[in-house]
């Protein structure tokens, strides 16, 4: 299992990061603050879990990944370690699970038309982007060649 942190916040150095990893000889750790984008191996180069933190909480994008690199299995969205913003899950065929998308106001679930409204004027919320509901999302290729570097370097 390889876990690797890269700070990609405004104000946070892009060569943060804390890594550990199953395949590594010792542990590298450079941090800013436990903020940044805290990221999970399931082997070499299968992403497994991804998600940005700021002092030590979830903090933006929480996505769990597929093994096939490509698609999410779960997302949402955290403020200050609290429920902000749309969650998705989606079924082993790639289809919205029943019940979602979900949408959540500082940790209060509410309707998807107050969370529009909401959006309007919070900032800290995501939009609602319908293409979204689909599961297909792009990788953290900073923390892809990271971890590539990392284990081509062990060896």
């Amino acid at each position: 299992m390889i876990k690797m942190y890269s700070g990609r916040r405004a104000g946070i150095p892009p060569a943060s990061m804390v890594l550990t990893c199953q395949y590594c000889p010792e542990n590298v750790r450079r941090t800013h603050h436990g903020t940044g984008t805290d990221i999970w191996f399931s082997a070499r180069g299968i992403l497994a879990e991804e998600r940005e933190i700021r002092d030590e909480k979830r903090h933006g994008y929480e996505r769990w990944w597929n093994d096939d690199n490509r698609t999410v299995h779960e997302e949402g969205h955290y403020w200050n370690g609290v429920e902000h913003g749309i969650f998705r899950r989606w079924n082993f065929k790639g289809r919205l699970r029943r019940g979602y998308p979900q949408y959540f106001i500082m940790g209060k679930r509410v309707a998807k038309r107050q969370y529009l409204r909401a959006y309007l004027q919070d900032l800290t919320l995501p939009p609602f982007i319908a293409t979204d509901n689909d599961p297909t999302r792009p990788l953290p290729v900073e923390a892809m060649k990271m971890s590539e570097q990392l284990i081509r370097d062990q060896h």
